[in-house]
C-alpha cells in the first residue's frame, strides 16, 4: 500500500500544478472586474484580460500537445513537433506583458510561472 499512497500523492499534486493556472487567471479576471467599475476604462485596464486569455491559450496549447502525444515521454515531442522550444519563451514575454498590468500581477505572474514550469519540465523530458 506505500506504493498506491506515493502514487496518489503525485497524481494529486500533477492535477494541482495542471488545474491552478485557469484557477489563478480565473481570480485575477474577477479581480479586473471589480477594477474595472472604480476605474476609467483604457487600454491598460484591459491588459490584464489580454494576458489572462494567452496565459489560458498558453496552457490549452500545452494540455492539447499533451492529448495528442506529442509532448511526455522520452524525445517524443521533438520527433513530432521541432518548434516547440519556442513556447517556453512565450510564457516568458507574457510574463513581461503581466509586469505593466495595474492589477492581478500576482495571480497571472503565478499561472504563468506555472505554465512555463510545464513547458521547461517538457524539455528536460524530451
Amino acid at each position: 500500500m506505500p506504493l498506491f499512497g506515493a502514487s496518489l500523492i503525485r497524481i494529486t499534486i500533477m492535477a494541482a500544478w495542471l488545474l491552478s493556472p485557469p484557477l489563478l487567471v480565473l481570480f485575477a479576471l474577477r479581480e479586473w472586474n471589480s477594477f474595472r467599475k472604480q476605474q476609467a476604462s483604457g487600454w491598460k485596464t484591459a491588459l490584464p484580460v489580454i494576458t489572462g486569455i494567452a496565459v489560458l491559450a498558453d496552457w490549452a496549447l500545452f494540455i492539447g500537445l499533451i492529448f495528442a502525444g506529442q509532448i511526455g515521454g522520452f524525445g517524443t515531442h521533438f520527433i513530432t513537433n521541432r518548434h516547440v522550444w519556442v513556447l517556453p519563451w512565450l510564457s516568458l514575454l507574457l510574463l513581461m506583458g503581466v509586469i505593466a498590468a495595474p492589477m492581478a500581477r500576482g495571480k497571472l505572474a503565478a499561472a504563468i510561472a506555472l505554465v512555463f514550469a510545464l513547458w521547461a519540465g517538457s524539455l528536460f523530458v524530451a
